[in-house]
Order: structure tokens, then C-alpha cells, then sequence
């Protein structure tokens, strides 16, 4: 009896035959993404970029250096990457030859100012000008007045002054001493003393001072020549500490105003 032949079954191990022949034989297939390949290839370009300013800026250069990227391409397009290694070695030369200068240059202030120093040491102490004084200007630009009853009698409070130094070295005005008309006969002589402003105390040569200074003075309208209180004469006297005169001045000054 002939042998039945099954017609699937040699169809069957053509098709295994077929399955490990693709497995072992077959071609492979790599699909690139441009856009994720350029964005690789700039990253690596800029991580260099950044590798060679650092390199650059180690010292300060007068001029900006010239970058050869030459080598860049030659490093992508070939494996060999010694000219890119020549290229940061002349760089490097030529920036610390260029740099000397600079350095030497930003040093020349720092002697500027130990020789601005030195030449402020140098100078000699402050110098202060005793008696006699002979440059020595005062005066009385005001006075302060209160009017505590009209037609009777009031009282100046304070005094405005400018002192101005032409004396040869710094003087210490210490106090003032003010006679007012009215008060200034030999028998009924009155003298209102009183200190200098702080600002009028130490006056350096050439210098001119505007201060203030408090004062108590009560006059009477009786006592004034003919009672006019629009022109009372005022003589105002500066000494120093040593009790030695330094200058003085008078004016005519209005007490009808406050």
C-alpha cells in the first residue's frame, strides 16, 4: 500500500528553513534623526567653543585674540587631532606675550598713588597764628530782635557774623564782646559778652566763615539817643581764647523790626 503523503508537511519545513535563513542573513536597518544628530554635533561644537575662551581668558589681553576653528572641522571630519592641539598652543603663546605688557602697564597707577601719598605725608603740620592779628576781617551782617513792648523796650537775641582768615596760618576765635548805643558812656557802661558760634571756632588760612551766636541783650528806648530805635549804632569785638583782640566792627542796625 503506498504511503500517504501529508502535502502540508513539507510545506511546513520550507516555511522553518525560510524564518532561519531571515534571522541570520537579513540586513539591518539604522535610521538616523537629523535634527537629533545636528543638535548632538552643536553641542559638542559649543562645549569646545567654550573650552578654548576659557583657555583664552586665563589672563587679561589688551586685544581680543583671533579664533582659528580650523581645527574644529578637522576634528569632525577626521580622527586625527593634532592640528587642533597646534592651534590652542600657538593661542596660548601668543596671549601671554601679549598680556606682559598689559600687567606692567596696570601697575604704573599703584605708583602714582604711593607717590600721592608720600608727597601728603610730606607736608608739614597744621600752623596757628597768635597775637598780634593784623588779617583778620569781621561783620556784623544782623542781629536777632525781639520786641517785647512796643515803644519800651526789647532785646536782641542773637547776632549774625562773617569772620574771614587772611592771616598766615589758622586762627581760634574763642568769644565776642557787643556794645550798644545808648549803653556806651564811660558811666553807664555795658559790655555783653558771649562765645563764637561752633563753626567760627578753628578757621583755616584763606578761609571765610558765615556763623550765628546766642546773646542776651535787653535794651530800653529811653536810653537811646533821641528814642529812634531805627538806626542804634552796634560795635561788635572778636578775641581769642587769650583774651587778645582780633578784629572788630560797627554798624547801624534797625530795632524796630523783629
Amino acid at each position: 500500500m503506498a504511503e500517504k503523503v501529508d502535502p502540508f508537511r513539507k510545506e511546513s519545513g520550507r516555511t522553518e528553513s525560510v524564518k532561519e535563513r531571515s534571522a541570520l542573513d537579513g540586513e539591518i536597518t539604522i535610521r538616523l534623526n537629523a535634527r537629533k544628530v545636528l543638535r548632538g554635533s552643536l553641542l559638542v561644537l559649543m562645549l569646545v567653543v567654550v573650552f578654548y575662551v576659557g583657555r583664552l581668558s586665563a589672563g587679561p589681553a589688551p586685544e581680543a585674540p583671533s579664533f582659528d576653528f580650523s581645527g574644529l572641522t578637522d576634528l569632525f571630519s577626521s580622527d586625527d587631532a593634532s592640528p587642533s592641539g597646534l592651534a590652542v598652543s600657538e593661542v596660548n603663546e601668543t596671549t601671554a606675550e601679549e598680556t606682559a605688557p598689559a600687567e606692567a602697564a596696570l601697575e604704573e597707577p599703584e605708583t602714582a598713588t604711593e607717590n600721592e601719598s608720600t608727597e601728603s605725608e610730606l607736608e608739614g603740620p597744621e600752623t596757628f597764628v597768635n597775637a598780634p592779628y593784623s588779617r583778620v576781617a569781621l561783620s556784623l551782617d544782623d542781629v536777632y530782635n525781639t520786641i517785647k513792648e512796643p515803644g519800651k523796650w526789647g532785646r536782641i537775641t542773637g547776632v549774625s557774623y562773617t569772620i574771614k582768615n587772611n592771616e598766615a596760618g589758622t586762627i581760634k576765635p574763642s568769644r565776642f564782646m557787643m556794645i550798644m548805643e545808648g549803653y556806651d558812656k564811660d558811666d553807664e557802661r555795658i559790655e555783653y559778652k558771649f562765645d563764637v558760634g561752633i563753626d567760627s571756632q578753628r578757621i583755616k588760612i584763606g578761609e571765610t566763615v558765615t556763623d550765628d551766636a546766642a546773646i542776651k541783650a535787653t535794651y530800653n528806648v529811653a536810653a537811646m539817643p533821641d528814642g529812634d530805635l531805627k538806626k542804634v549804632r552796634i560795635n561788635l569785638i572778636l578775641y581769642d581764647a587769650e583774651n587778645q583782640l582780633m578784629a572788630s566792627h560797627q554798624r547801624e542796625v534797625d530795632l524796630t523790626v523783629e
